[in-house]
């Protein structure tokens, strides 16, 4: 089996994603799937899982081949909490279960990158926060302490909503500084998120067979607000 680029996308459906808001990112990942497809690099490498969070977590997709992945159908109810905490649970048991480790007889997955998308603070707090200490965001020369980590080689995260609704970027503290920030989440604004993302995946995978920088986060970047 050839070495695969896992990108795991974890996807808030808790109540306030109903209506537009989901189907903005119905929309997103379809046309990230579409502009991966078209990268030359990313389209040998590159397998896709979808897990949603709401009341629960569910896994959508499992970790799947980027010719064979179809958008999963994204549903959110009017009412639901959001337990980002078990979806991250989810996301280590299936982590577990799905990227293959290196060792001496074998070559395993390359790091994988993690999607996060939201537009509410967690509401499992304490899980949350258990959950966070056990994934890690590998840093250029630096390995783990940690064998038991769930180790990424990069984690972006889009936290959506109006100045009093929006998760504070200071919740993925410990997680990442990739925070992207839209006061909106509707198809036009979230685009952006997608194309930061698609760009993401296509260095990383183009640097996977030749040194390719990729561009870091910057909060100056240029974003519809």
């Amino acid at each position: 089996m050839s070495r695969r680029l896992p990108i795991y996308v974890l996807v808030d459906v808790s109540g306030s994603m109903h209506g537009q808001s989901i189907q903005a990112v119905r929309i997103g990942l379809e046309t990230l799937r579409d502009s991966l497809i078209d990268d030359p690099h990313a389209s040998l490498s590159a397998a896709i899982s979808v897990i949603a969070y709401g009341r629960d977590a569910q896994v959508l997709t499992p970790l799947t081949s980027l010719y064979d992945f179809e958008v999963p159908p994204l549903h959110a109810p009017e009412t639901a909490p959001t337990n980002l905490g078990e979806g991250l649970e989810l996301l280590c048991e299936q982590y577990d279960k799905e990227v293959v480790i290196g060792s001496q007889n074998q070559k395993g997955d390359w790091l994988p990158i993690l999607v996060i998308m939201t537009d509410g603070e967690p509401t499992d707090v304490d899980l949350f926060r258990r959950m966070t200490q056990q994934i890690e965001q590998m840093k250029a020369g630096r390995t783990t302490s940690d064998p038991n980590k769930k180790r990424f080689g990069r984690i972006l995260a889009c936290a959506a909503g109006t100045e009093d609704s929006a998760p504070k970027p200071e919740i993925f503290q410990g997680l990442t500084s990739e925070v992207l920030e839209l006061q909106r989440l509707d198809p036009t604004s979230f685009q952006a998120f997608i194309c930061y993302v698609s760009d993401t995946i296509s260095y990383t995978s183009q640097s996977l067979s030749a040194p390719v920088e990729i561009p870091p986060y910057s909060p100056d970047m240029n974003f519809p607000r």
